[in-house]
């Protein structure tokens, strides 16, 4: 990838707008009330054959909560102006339910949604950088703005300006939420530098909305209090690090012995995994590691190769990671999160390998050359065999695949 450029842009104008039903063309729409009522399938085994294109999700990955899908989009309007849209829409319904806008000068292209409950409510959370204009002989200078909405309303909760500091003395450039919960709100920063990789983590009080620290950390994830990721400034590849958000700790360091470009993901509370796409130096390209104290439990059997980010974690107990050997023949292979134990493995005892889709609840949404298939996730077993769609995003409601081509998502509404 090209190198992201440094370039000197005109102070933000932000101009904030929650638009709801009947607000005019182009406005985020709403129901006036309750959405209609739907049955809930936790998690779901079948799904309508024919998917239904849903409105407003032709790009990215959408953060899907219940039966809401919710997306970050940052356009171009005009010379240095641009348009930053967050937008809720009802995935069984396909309306748009509310639209928050704010026009700025400085795109955010890895600025994405993340749900959370806060104090006990469901916010849509973004973070996305900021110039603040200078005046007289005081300089341009950055900040990230935080917006809070409410899930089902778009009603804006509360914002925040966290200052970073002088244009051009940090990597201030782009700014990515990483994860929030009560504990801490956490902040990837330069994520337009260094091959696209974040260069500072923020850590912010949910509470106060102000900054507790900043550190040197390439943040891949959050969970359980712990932020855990490489150290920016470390020559020697595969230190992993965890460090507690609200004392600013280091907890544990991690020699994983990886190539460059290694990363790694939370897995619930208790357990990291760590991979990279290539054979690490001892011929392992996966590691499940003990979130409170970085020790290393599990290493992926020789001859298998973990495949990227298609280690999953179903919200309750179970990950699940998609290998391949060496002649690219798909598997898979599950563990118990909390012990860390194999859980199964397939190919075996004459079952054929899948290729995963999703992982939600228990259940685990894939494909072989006999089409759509859900396993039980804590056994392997085949648990329905003509589920109708094999969706990448499940909810009580339906789930979302990626139509041919990339180009759109489509909802293919549970049945049962």
């Amino acid at each position: 990838m090209p190198a992201h450029s440094r370039i000197t842009r005109p102070a933000i104008v932000a101009l904030l707008a929650v638009t709801l039903a009947g607000c005019g063309a182009g406005a985020g729409t709403s129901a006036g009330g309750p959405p209609p009522a739907a049955e809930r399938f936790d998690p779901p085994m079948k799904f309508e054959t024919d998917g239904a294109e849903v409105e407003a999700m032709n790009t990215g990955v959408p953060a899907v909560w219940e039966r809401y899908a919710f997306r970050l989009v940052n356009q171009r309007t005009g010379d240095s102006e641009y348009t930053s849209d967050l937008t809720a829409t009802d995935l069984l319904t396909g309306d748009r339910l509310w639209s928050v806008t704010e026009r700025r000068s400085v795109p955010n292209q890895a600025a994405v949604p993340v749900v959370a409950s806060l104090g006990g409510r469901p916010l849509v959370l973004t973070a996305q950088s900021t110039e603040i204009k200078g005046e007289g002989t005081a300089p341009v200078t950055m900040a990230v703005d935080l917006l809070a909405a409410d899930a089902v309303t778009g009603v804006t909760v509360w914002q925040a300006r966290l200052p970073l500091g002088k244009q051009g003395e940090g990597p201030w450039e782009e700014a990515r939420l990483v994860g929030a919960d009560d504990d801490a709100i956490v902040i990837a920063l330069g994520e337009g530098d260094a091959m696209y990789r974040a260069q500072l983590t923020m850590v912010v009080d949910p509470v106060t909305r102000q900054v507790r620290w900043t550190e040197r950390l390439q943040p891949d994830g959050y969970a359980g209090g712990r932020v855990f990721g490489l150290p920016t400034a470390d020559v020697v590849p595969g230190n992993l690090q965890s460090w507690d958000v609200k004392e600013h700790r280091k907890l544990w360091e991690a020699q994983l012995d990886a190539p460059a470009g290694s990363s790694a993901i939370a897995a619930g509370p208790t357990l990291i995994l760590s991979y990279t796409g290539v054979p690490s130096l001892d011929g392992s390209s996966l590691r499940l590691l003990d979130a409170a104290t970085g020790e290393i439990h599990t290493r992926l059997a020789d001859g298998d190769r973990a495949s990227g980010t298609a280690c999953r974690y179903d919200e309750v107990s179970v990950v699940v990671c998609q290998t391949y050997d060496d002649q690219n023949r798909p598997g898979l292979v599950a563990y118990d999160a909390p012990s860390r134990e194999q859980l199964w493995k397939l190919p075996e005892n004459g079952r054929t390998g899948a290729v995963m889709a999703g992982l939600w609840h228990g259940a685990l949404y894939g494909t072989t050359a006999n089409g759509p298939l859900v396993l039980d996730a804590r056994t392997g077993e085949d648990r329905e065999t003509a589920p109708g769609a094999a969706p990448d995003i499940v909810t009580p409601y339906g789930g979302l695949v990626k139509a041919a081509g990339g180009g759109s998502w489509l909802l293919h509404r549970a049945t049962g």
